[in-house]
């Protein structure tokens, strides 16, 4: 069946542009006609974005949807389906609602195709990985028990619960990231004004500047004949900010081989979303090896995802999925344990949900603490910093009241 892209008014008086199938031109004008849209324009052929509206992506990663987009868009989502408004009109809202233009077309993408009558799963799969596989599954598991709102409710918590790590995180850097932009100013007041107001009055006496004021005085002279030379650090910010983008699993296991506490708040961390993603997912009725794939899918950590891919294989093939998770220190010990006894009595979803609440309660505690102590080191350290380049200047100053006198 061809696509034709269209033109048209809608019942509120908005230009709209989209696409849709229709076995011929006169089938489309009578979709559009049905759907209460006037048609300006149809023809032939997909709606193509221009190249300025089109995803970019850097370093060669995959475009998906951001967490907060999810979270927004879950959330609002299950509260509209709890008010019984129609899933076209839910999804259409939430298209509307939405900040990031990219985010958007892809909602209106899927909205046309449930509107061209596709499922919503069916939808969800065309636009690719966008969606995370955890929660396409999920929104299948509901359509199917024709229950969306639960599963978008539960995709929503999830969310919520993982996003709550997000912006401890975040709190904790806005203090210093404000302390280092005011530094920054006050280095550059240091540098290009009371640097070279002072180094010639040291010259002027015959006397050799303190070596702070040397060192401000060359990099104002640096930074003043060579602008370009601001290109370099901002380069190598550039160039840093790829490499930790595409070696970031790297990064991360040489420090967790190197720090205990690491190792020990990622194995938790890790498990934790296991377990947490697999209670949702089996509650809701999805096969083991269905729940496997997704969450090797959904997990960031490259050693993780391939055990957990193992395990899948291992479980396809007869084993017991308790056995074959607890041969690798990866997972936490005591979840190893609650898992064995969760399937011995045939309860797996509520042991995964009772290790998840456990270890979700632990790693919050351990990242509240360590937030607790990011403020402060950094603002030590940033004050240390910028407070021995002020002193130094200061004793410069003095100096010229040693010599006036």
């Amino acid at each position: 069946m061809p696509s034709y892209s269209y033109t048209a008014i809608n019942s509120d008086g908005f230009t709209e542009t989209s696409s849709l199938r229709a076995a011929d031109l006169g089938d489309a004008l009578s979709i559009l006609s049905s759907h209460g849209l006037t048609p300006i324009a149809v023809k032939e052929g997909h709606t193509v974005d221009s190249w300025w509206n089109r995803d970019i992506t850097s370093f060669g990663t995959s475009r998906s949807a951001r967490s907060q987009d999810l979270e927004d868009f879950f959330n609002t989502f299950s509260v509209l389906l709890k008010a019984k408004l129609p899933l076209t009109s839910a999804l259409r809202f939430c298209e509307d609602r939405s900040r990031r233009r990219a985010f958007r077309r892809d909602l209106r993408r899927i909205r046309e195709a449930v509107e061209n009558g596709a499922s919503l799963s069916e939808a969800l799969a065309q636009i690719g990985a966008v969606f995370p596989l955890r929660y396409r599954v999920l929104l299948e598991l509901g359509e199917k028990a024709n229950d969306l709102e639960k599963a978008s409710a539960d995709a929503a918590d999830m969310l919520r619960q993982e996003g709550s790590y997000r912006r401890q995180i975040i709190s904790a850097l806005i203090y210093p990231s404000i302390l280092a932009v005011v530094s920054l100013l006050v280095l550059g007041v240091l540098v290009f004004v009371l640097a070279p107001t002072l180094a010639p009055v040291f010259d002027a006496m015959g006397r050799t500047p303190p070596l702070m004021i040397r060192v401000l005085s060359a990099l104002n002279e640096t930074l003043t004949s060579n602008s370009a030379i601001l290109m370099l650090p901002i380069g190598c910010l550039l160039a840093l900010a790829g490499f930790l983008t595409t070696k970031s699993g790297k990064v991360l296991r040489v420090i967790r081989n190197i720090v205990p506490m690491a190792k020990r708040y990622h194995r938790q961390r890790q498990t934790y979303q296991l377990c947490r993603t697999m209670a949702v997912l089996l509650k809701s009725g999805a096969p083991l090896l269905q729940t496997l794939e997704a969450v090797s899918a959904s997990t960031t950590d490259v050693e993780f995802a391939n055990h957990i891919g193992r395990v899948k294989d291992e479980v396809s093939a007869g084993a017991e999925l308790e056995e074959v998770l607890g041969r690798s220190d990866l997972i936490d010990p005591i979840a190893r344990a609650l898992l064995q006894v969760g399937h011995q009595a045939n309860a797996l979803p509520d042991a995964l949900k009772i290790v998840a609440d456990d270890l979700g309660a632990k790693t919050n505690e351990t990242t509240a603490r360590a937030v607790k102590l990011v403020t402060p080191i950094l603002t030590l350290l940033i004050g240390l910093g910028v407070g021995s380049v002020i002193l130094s200047t200061l004793s410069a100053i003095m100096d010229l009241n040693d010599i006036a006198f």
